[in-house]
């Protein structure tokens, strides 16, 4: 991140490229956030994290660990896969991306209009997990894991420019503004299909990222949500004919990182 970044770059139709500070500056330096923030009571520290750009501060000046925490549980023939709630994530300081997103919504929480978690799921079964942030009527999506510590190298710098986002491994390591997720599940579908993947889209509706698990039907993946409207598919342009959305009953057992 740069603090004093300012630009605004079209990546795709209805996807702007802006950073971090348009939606809220930081009030401190590095140095006050690793001696005097990261360094306070749970509480006070997330009281103390006032916009996305001071949360990212904290994520990398406290060191959040990247780790496999996820559970794996099986009930009947599914394999639900589960992740930590906000207030564990913030306690553990460690974890995946639903573990991150989770957190994201658990720091933030009151201080944007709406914090909510989006997930993505590829032919593989592979997913990933980032965040939406609703601030003035605006929309913008954030991947707040793909800028801890150990992805430093691999991010976009704001820079604004078109050939430094070209370069990135990671294309939702920038803040950007759409005009809705549909708008931001279209670019990223189209950016993953000039390699030849096909992912679907969901829009949480709880504050953590809710249980998952997939299975092969054949030549189909299926991606598997608890049937409690709990998430919902998020619509786009591009098909992913050799995928398919299954409601279950969502899984009895709960799990617990303590």
């Amino acid at each position: 991140m740069r603090d004093g970044a300012s630009f605004v770059t079209r990546l795709y139709r209805n996807v702007l490229w802006v950073p971090v500070n348009m939606i809220g500056r930081t009030r401190f330096t590095n140095k006050h956030i690793k001696e005097c923030i990261v360094t306070l009571p749970h509480e006070e520290r997330r009281d103390a994290i006032g916009n996305l750009y001071e949360a990212i501060q904290v994520l990398q000046l406290g060191n959040f660990e990247i780790t496999d925490d996820n559970q794996y549980i099986m009930e009947g023939k599914i394999p639900w896969e589960h992740h930590k709630q906000g207030h564990d994530a913030f306690v553990s300081n460690s974890g995946c991306c639903a573990t991150v997103a989770s957190w994201l919504c658990y720091v933030l929480a009151n201080k944007y209009d709406d914090v909510g978690i989006i997930s993505m799921s590829s032919l593989t079964g592979n997913g990933h997990v980032i965040n939406y942030i609703e601030d003035k009527g605006k929309l913008f999506v954030v991947d707040a894991y793909s800028m801890c510590n150990m992805f430093v190298n691999d991010i976009c710098i704001e820079t604004g420019l078109i050939s430094d986002f070209r370069k990135t491994k990671m294309p939702t390591s920038v803040l950007a503004q759409v005009d809705s997720l549909a708008s931001f599940a279209d670019f990223f579908a189209r950016y993953m299909h000039l390699r030849s993947a096909e992912y679907l889209f969901f829009h949480h509706k709880k504050k953590y990222c809710v249980p998952v698990a997939t299975r092969k039907e054949k030549d189909i993946r299926c991606i598997i949500y608890p049937d409690n409207n709990c998430v919902e598919l998020i619509s786009h342009s591009r098909n992913a004919p050799h995928m398919k959305y299954i409601k279950e009953a969502p899984p009895k057992v709960t799990a617990s990182w303590c």
